[in-house]
């Protein structure tokens, strides 16, 4: 026997109700998901606003430190010339040093030609000395120049 009519459109009615129903999840769960994306996207452009701040921050100090580097390299380059004039300077002073001293010797020796009886031993640096004054008083008393020969003499007080 066929169903009621009442039975039938109950049924229906039932199918009409759980599709609505089953629409409505999937209008919810669709709504929730595009909540979340859209928060997500909010999400993504302060994370991505942050990030650009955080690059322009970091350009503003590669900059900075290429300005740094160009300065040391002016303040390096100025100190390799200070350093090859410090060892010209060096240089010149070791060979005037050097000629001051056989200067010196030539005329030490020359004085010790002329004047065998001066002991110029005191000139002579010995090993166990350090540098420094010597611990004899000087004698502050003149020299006399005696001018009767044609050889210079110089006359050399007695200690007292």
């Amino acid at each position: 026997m066929p169903e009621p009519l009442t039975e039938r459109a109950g049924g229906v009615g039932d199918d009409k109700k759980k599709k609505r129903a089953t629409i409505a999840k999937s209008s919810h769960h669709i709504l929730a998901h595009l909540k979340r994306i859209n928060h997500q996207e909010v999400e993504a452009l302060r994370v991505q606003g942050d990030l650009r701040a955080e690059v322009n921050s970091l350009q503003g100090k590669v900059a900075e430190a290429g300005h740094l580097v160009e300065e040391k390299v002016v303040e390096n380059e100025n100190l390799r010339g200070v350093l090859r004039k410090e060892e010209l300077i060096s240089t010149r002073l070791k060979a005037t040093l050097e000629a001051f001293i056989k200067g010196f010797e030539l005329y030490e020796g020359r004085v010790a030609w002329r004047f065998p009886e001066l002991d110029l031993n005191f000139l002579k640096e010995e090993p166990n000395e350090e540098a420094g004054p010597s611990g004899a008083a000087a004698d502050s008393s003149p020299t006399e120049v005696v001018p009767n020969s044609s050889e210079p003499t110089v006359e050399v007080p007695k200690p007292a």
